[in-house]
């Protein structure tokens, strides 16, 4: 889904100028790259050569090295799997229950139907030995035995070196110990273990000390290390006594960590195998070599002609956005790079407002296709003039150049307005968008082009805070509100850690006859450092810098603690949309009214008109699910920025809340006058209560009794005061004295 080339000629054009002017080669360039590749070629084969027979020297010994020290490693992980093997198979007897059982009433027969006939197939074990117990001598079978048992199959000394083994190991089922030992001038890999009941036999017999001793092993024959040889490669893997002279080994450690035996094998020579191998193959690849090396010269003219146009086609294709075909911030970057004379360059950043919340409701693909079809509409405004660029997620970049920029720009902010009375359209959905837009003229020649990119970047956000959703120009103030945002924000990052610095206030809200109804909770915030500050300061912050989440949750919590307190107090509280669409929203106000035990019919959430611009089926149903919890629902600021009758009667309210601009020149102006009349006429059809903001004087009290006001708010009954006077002044008296 790109942009047709048409709405883009004039962009594309500039964009291809500045991408031939940033080439790195040129037409004398050109003659000499042809020798210059020849040379380089020869050079580098050449080079190649003596590298390659230089490493092919190292690598061989290197290879060797790293056999020999792989053969150690190999021979210790078979060493020890052997041990293993033994361990396993003797734990397996011991611990069996009837094995126990047999020991303990000396059940020969049994022993070595179940036990001894094992070492006797030589499969797994090839040696057995048990005794202790009951046992009144020990019994013992080697593989090629008959079916009696000897007592000879490991020596006393051995014996009392394995029951001191275990006696030290404890008296876990899985205790064990491994070593190697001869037996009848053969080596073992032997597993020693102590008989032990598991499934509920009882203990030793009385006079026993334990239920007796079980020594199994497997034989180490020349058949055995031939497979570990074969496994790893190796040759000559066998057994000696006397440790090697000149061949690798490892040692067979016994009982005693003494070594009984040693494992050697040949020392492996891998490099010789490989030169033998390659020398046929490096033949043909220097015959090769020079074939390529003749071909490569003489294509050397036709290679330096397609290196330069795809220089360009490369250098074109990295300064243009893949999703929309306009140039990106590459392109932008080199656009705008240099100084220019005052007031002759300006910079807009625009923003779209709300597109986040669009991508987590609806999805990348609709985000995708509105993006795509904005840059459609702002590429239908770029002409010789003006320079349009995609430089992250939802957010364009217009660059004007000419002598009177900011003239030009005002023109543009205008044309920008008109593409947004239209609404979206992704995938069969409607989205009515609004953007923050922001920007910047060059006001000294010592500004450069990314400095005043900075500059319209600030003014965007400052934009995107303000409630009124109208264009911003840069400004010092602007430029000093942005060192103060960095300060306001570490304070928030610490006030969320220790929050003793944020209380509630609560303004009342009284019908127009002056009984008290219920009170909005405002925020307070007052770090140690810096002092009070405005909630228009830091709330905007909060929701930049992505804290409006956790803070409004412990606002929240703080109002449902007073609710509990007061009993008889009705609240409004203010949530931001990004609040309203974070994940866990519902969850925790379920959780928070449950912890403190207050009811949701006690709330009203006041929402501000800036959901409007979210996705409006999933505000919809957000709102849908509060309301059903209990919660009464207020649409705040009604008027300042994004109203639509249509939305009043689409999503779900319960009270309609008047900006206080409405009451300006309300005594002075019929029309204002008649503009407030009716929008209350309208919200009473609509079955919403209306709320009139900012009422200061008695004039404007009566006046909104005239026409029909249900409830008023402002400093004429109250400033937003604490919850203890909040509850003698007005939870008392519930009244407000007009007189």
């Amino acid at each position: 889904m790109n942009i047709s080339p048409s709405n883009l000629s004039q962009n594309a054009a500039r964009t291809d100028r500045w991408a031939r002017s940033s080439s790195i080669m040129d037409g004398k360039d050109l003659r000499k790259l042809p020798r210059l590749i020849a040379m380089t070629v020869i050079g580098t084969v050449l080079f190649a050569f003596v590298v390659f027979a230089a490493s092919v020297i190292w690598m061989t010994g290197e290879l060797d090295r790293q056999a020999l020290h792989n053969s150690f490693v190999q021979m210790r992980t078979a060493r020890s799997n052997l041990l293993s093997k033994a361990r396993l198979v003797t734990l397996d007897y011991t611990n069996w229950d009837a094995a126990v059982s047999a020991m303990r009433t000396a059940d020969e027969l049994w022993l070595y139907d179940n036990v001894g006939s094992a070492a006797l197939i030589g499969q797994a074990i090839q040696l057995t030995d048990m005794w202790g117990g009951a046992m009144p001598s020990p019994v013992g079978w080697i593989t090629g035995d008959q079916r009696e048992p000897r007592v000879d199959a490991l020596t006393p000394e051995l014996r009392h070196l394995v029951e001191e083994h275990l006696s030290a190991s404890g008296t876990s089922v899985l205790n064990g110990v491994e070593f190697f030992g001869w037996s009848n001038e053969d080596v073992f890999a032997f597993a020693a273990a102590s008989f032990a009941p598991v499934y509920g036999a009882a203990p030793a017999q009385p006079g026993q000390i334990n239920d007796g001793h079980l020594v199994m092993g497997v034989r180490l024959t020349e058949k055995v290390m031939g497979k570990i040889g074969n496994s790893y490669f190796l040759n000559g893997v066998q057994i000696v006594a006397q440790e090697p002279i000149t061949d690798p080994f490892i040692p067979l450690p016994g009982i005693d960590g003494k070594p009984v035996a040693f494992v050697t094998w040949d020392e492996p020579h891998p490099s010789l195998d490989m030169l033998k191998q390659m020398t046929p193959i490096l033949a043909l690849a220097l015959v090769i070599s020079v074939i390529l090396m003749a071909f490569g010269v003489r294509l050397a003219q036709r290679s330096a002609r397609q290196l330069i146009q795809s220089e360009r086609l490369a250098s074109k294709a990295a300064q243009t956005d893949f999703l929309t075909g306009l140039p990106n911030r590459a392109a932008f970057n080199l656009a705008i790079a240099g100084t220019a004379a005052v007031g002759g360059r300006a910079v807009m950043f625009l923003d779209l407002n709300g597109f986040k919340s669009i991508n987590d409701s609806a999805g990348h693909a609709v985000g995708d296709q509105i993006i795509v079809s904005l840059a459609n509409r702002l590429a239908s405004l770029v002409d010789s003039k003006r320079f349009l660029a995609h430089i992250s997620g939802d957010e364009f970049v217009f660059l004007i150049t000419s002598p009177d920029a900011e003239h030009q720009m005002i023109k543009l902010i205008w044309d920008v307005r008109d593409i947004f009375t239209t609404p979206f359209v992704a995938m069969g959905r409607q989205f009515h968008l609004q953007a923050a837009i922001g920007y910047a003229v060059q006001s000294t020649e010592e500004i450069s082009g990314s400095e005043l990119m900075r500059q319209a970047d600030l003014a965007m956000y400052a934009a995107k805070a303000s409630k009124q959703a109208r264009p911003i120009a840069f400004s010092v103030e602007i430029e000093h509100r942005s060192q103060n945002k960095f300060v306001i924000e570490q304070a928030l990052r610490d006030t969320l850690e220790n929050p003793e610095d944020l209380s509630v206030v609560y303004q009342p809200i009284v019908r127009v006859d002056g009984q008290f109804e219920r009170a909005e909770a405002l925020a307070r915030w007052a770090p140690a450092h810096l002092g009070p500050v405005s909630p228009d300061k830091f709330i905007p912050v909060a929701e930049q810098s992505g804290f409006i989440v956790d803070l409004g949750r412990l606002l929240f919590r703080q109002v449902c603690k007073d609710l509990a307190t007061h009993p008889t107090l009705l609240v409004n509280v203010n949530i931001s949309t990004i609040q309203l669409l974070d994940p866990d929203f519902q969850d925790n106000l379920r959780f928070d009214l449950a912890e403190y035990e207050v009811t949701a019919d006690r709330i009203q959430l006041e929402l501000t008109e800036s959901i409007l611009v979210s996705d409006t089926d999933r505000v919809r149903d957000i709102l849908s699910d509060i309301s059903d919890m209990g919660f009464m629902i207020a649409l705040d600021d009604f008027g300042t920025g994004y109203s639509s009758i249509s939305y009043l009667d689409r999503l779900k309210f319960d009270t309609l809340k008047l900006d206080r601009s409405f009451l300006s020149q309300i005594h002075s102006s019929e029309k204002r006058r008649a503009l407030i009349e009716s929008v209350i006429q309208m919200a009473h059809r609509l079955n919403l209560a209306v709320v009139c903001e900012g009422v200061e004087t008695t004039k404007d009290l009566y006046l909104l009794q005239e026409i029909h006001c249900d409830y008023v708010q402002g400093y004429l009954m109250e400033k937003p005061i604490p919850i203890k006077l909040l509850s003698n002044k007005w939870l008392l008296s519930n009244k407000y004295n007009a007189a």
